[in-house]
């Protein structure tokens, strides 16, 4: 019986038969690691007082986010109930309503 060979000498598992070298696998993610140690030397890293002026900006922006949010929500909110309301009170004096389904909707 003849053994099949890939044709790439370097390329192992492309055949069922014969397994992928775990070696190389190895390799690649010792270069991997060895790479990111590399990288991560070259970072220029922020001084304490950087970092803290930053965190006070990122927490005064995302208050002044918030309190524009609630504001539109709001605003959204008393606009559809306004609208809501009036369409809801216009039907029922033209009379196209049953009068048992005026307290459809209720005010708090």
């Amino acid at each position: 019986m003849v053994e099949h060979r890939s044709p790439k000498p370097g390329v192992a598992g492309s055949i069922p038969a014969s397994p992928a070298i775990r070696e190389n696998m190895f390799k690649a993610v010792k270069d991997f690691l060895n790479q990111v140690y590399l990288e991560m030397n070259k970072v220029s890293w922020p001084t304490y007082s950087e970092l803290r002026g930053s965190t006070y900006l990122i927490i005064i922006f995302s208050f002044i986010f918030v309190v524009f949010l609630f504001a539109v929500d709001w605003l959204v909110g008393k606009s559809s109930e306004c609208i809501i309301m009036n369409w809801y009170s216009l039907r029922v004096m033209s009379g196209k309503e049953e009068k048992k389904k005026i307290f459809y909707f209720s005010r708090a």
